[in-house]
Protein backbone atom coordinates (compact mmCIF):
# COMPACT_ATOMS: atom_id res chain seq x y z
CA UNK A 1 0.00 0.00 0.00
CA UNK A 2 0.95 3.32 -0.87
CA UNK A 3 0.40 7.25 -0.14
CA UNK A 4 0.80 10.35 -2.47
CA UNK A 5 -0.70 13.34 -3.67
CA UNK A 6 -2.99 13.91 -6.48
CA UNK A 7 -0.46 16.01 -8.71
CA UNK A 8 -2.78 15.89 -12.37
CA UNK A 9 -6.15 14.57 -13.25
CA UNK A 10 -7.31 13.80 -17.25
CA UNK A 11 -10.71 12.38 -17.52
CA UNK A 12 -9.37 9.09 -17.50
CA UNK A 13 -6.49 8.65 -15.56
CA UNK A 14 -5.13 10.15 -12.21
CA UNK A 15 -1.42 10.93 -11.65
CA UNK A 16 0.18 10.86 -8.48
CA UNK A 17 3.14 11.39 -6.68
CA UNK A 18 4.75 9.87 -4.22
CA UNK A 19 7.00 10.23 -1.18
CA UNK A 20 10.03 8.35 -2.92
CA UNK A 21 9.98 10.53 -6.01
CA UNK A 22 8.03 7.19 -8.36
CA UNK A 23 4.61 8.66 -10.44
CA UNK A 24 1.69 6.64 -10.37
CA UNK A 25 -1.21 6.25 -12.50
CA UNK A 26 -4.50 5.66 -11.25
CA UNK A 27 -6.76 4.54 -14.02
CA UNK A 28 -10.32 5.35 -14.06
CA UNK A 29 -11.35 1.65 -13.96
CA UNK A 30 -9.21 1.43 -11.09
CA UNK A 31 -10.78 3.91 -8.90
CA UNK A 32 -13.96 2.06 -7.53
CA UNK A 33 -15.76 -0.65 -8.02
CA UNK A 34 -18.69 1.73 -8.80
CA UNK A 35 -18.25 2.66 -12.17
CA UNK A 36 -16.68 5.90 -12.82
CA UNK A 37 -17.18 8.13 -15.83
CA UNK A 38 -14.61 10.35 -15.17
CA UNK A 39 -12.04 10.74 -12.45
CA UNK A 40 -11.88 14.67 -11.95
CA UNK A 41 -15.48 13.93 -10.40
CA UNK A 42 -13.94 12.10 -7.39
CA UNK A 43 -10.09 12.93 -7.04
CA UNK A 44 -8.62 16.76 -7.72
CA UNK A 45 -5.74 18.39 -7.50
CA UNK A 46 -3.99 18.09 -3.97
CA UNK A 47 -5.97 15.29 -2.80
CA UNK A 48 -4.00 12.28 -0.96
CA UNK A 49 -4.67 9.16 -2.12
CA UNK A 50 -3.86 5.98 -0.51
CA UNK A 51 -3.90 3.06 -2.80
CA UNK A 52 -2.36 -0.60 -3.76
CA UNK A 53 0.33 -1.13 -6.55
CA UNK A 54 -1.27 -3.34 -8.88
CA UNK A 55 1.42 -3.38 -11.35
CA UNK A 56 5.14 -1.81 -11.49
CA UNK A 57 6.19 -0.60 -15.18
CA UNK A 58 9.82 -0.18 -14.90
CA UNK A 59 10.48 0.99 -18.29
CA UNK A 60 8.11 3.87 -18.11
CA UNK A 61 9.16 4.37 -14.28
CA UNK A 62 5.80 4.35 -12.96
CA UNK A 63 3.31 2.25 -10.96
CA UNK A 64 -0.18 1.22 -11.79
CA UNK A 65 -2.30 2.04 -8.65
CA UNK A 66 -5.83 0.45 -7.48
CA UNK A 67 -7.96 2.10 -4.71
CA UNK A 68 -10.90 0.15 -5.86
CA UNK A 69 -9.68 -2.66 -4.24
CA UNK A 70 -9.13 -1.53 -0.91
CA UNK A 71 -12.91 -0.86 -0.71
CA UNK A 72 -15.26 -3.56 1.23
CA UNK A 73 -18.48 -1.60 -0.38
CA UNK A 74 -18.61 -0.61 -3.87
CA UNK A 75 -18.62 3.39 -4.08
CA UNK A 76 -18.09 3.14 -0.40
CA UNK A 77 -15.42 5.92 -0.31
CA UNK A 78 -16.76 8.28 -2.98
CA UNK A 79 -20.65 7.76 -2.67
CA UNK A 80 -20.89 11.19 -1.17
CA UNK A 81 -18.82 12.69 -3.79
CA UNK A 82 -20.67 11.88 -6.75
Amino acid sequence: MVSGVVKAVTPYNVHVELPCGTMGVLRAIEVSRRPVEEVGQVLREGDNVTALVAAVKLRKGHLWLSTRLLEPTPGQWFAAEY
